[in-house]
């Protein structure tokens, strides 16, 4: 024999509509009991569930939608909910279910790195990304100190040199540039020595005016 535990409380009514629309007269509900096995020999012979349901009036069209959780280490959780609010197990198209595992593409075959919320390929922590001219990972570099910096590296050219940044360009042009002072503070003898040239070229003008 099955033993079976009491029915449950029977379902809210519903109707079988078709894009927010329904057809039916009437609707219908159901209400469940499950099939207590105490002994294994009975196993086989009770089944999983029982269901009953019967004809109601006054049932509501529901919607269903796929729902899903944030990203977890690339895997989230799906599950499908009716426009009441409650999640089911059933009445949302299984071919619109969205997917649980993130992939990356290209996929992350690189040493030390691993597929982003983001959906593109990055370093674990404590390695700086490389990017190629593409924009894609080209592989990953230990930080310097281990700090655990994770600022992309400067995108490499087809030549394989780094770009020059900002401050190395005003580096460059800094050492070719006029200097008043020396580094004790004191004036250069070129600043004497072209203060000493201009008032003589002015004395000279003055002398070729009046000879002329």
């Amino acid at each position: 024999d099955c033993h079976l535990t009491d029915w449950s409380s029977w379902s809210s009514c519903q109707l079988t509509c078709v894009e927010g629309r329904s057809f039916e007269v009437e609707g219908h509900q159901a209400r469940s009991r499950a099939v207590i096995i105490q002994t294994l020999e009975n196993q086989e012979n009770c089944p999983n569930q029982e269901i009953e349901t019967q004809p109601c009036k006054g049932g509501k069209c529901h919607s269903y939608e796929w729902k899903t959780s944030g990203w977890s280490d690339n895997v989230r959780e799906v599950w499908c909910q009716r426009s009441d609010g409650v999640n089911v197990t059933g009445g949302c198209f299984v071919v619109n279910k969205p997917t649980t595992v993130r992939h990356c593409h290209p996929p992350c075959t690189k040493p030390f790195s691993h597929c982003k919320q983001s959906g593109v390929c990055g370093c674990e922590k404590g390695y700086t990304e490389v990017m190629n001219t593409h924009g894609f990972l080209d592989y990953c570099t230990r930080t310097p100190g281990g700090t655990g910096d994770t600022r992309k590296a400067d995108v490499k050219s087809s030549s394989g040199r780094v770009k020059p940044g900002p401050s190395q360009i005003h580096d460059f042009f800094g050492e070719w540039s006029l200097q008043a002072l020396s580094p004790d503070g004191r004036i250069k003898m070129w600043v004497y020595g072209a203060t000493a040239g201009g008032f003589i070229l002015i004395l000279f003008i003055i002398t070729v005016s009046f000879l002329f």
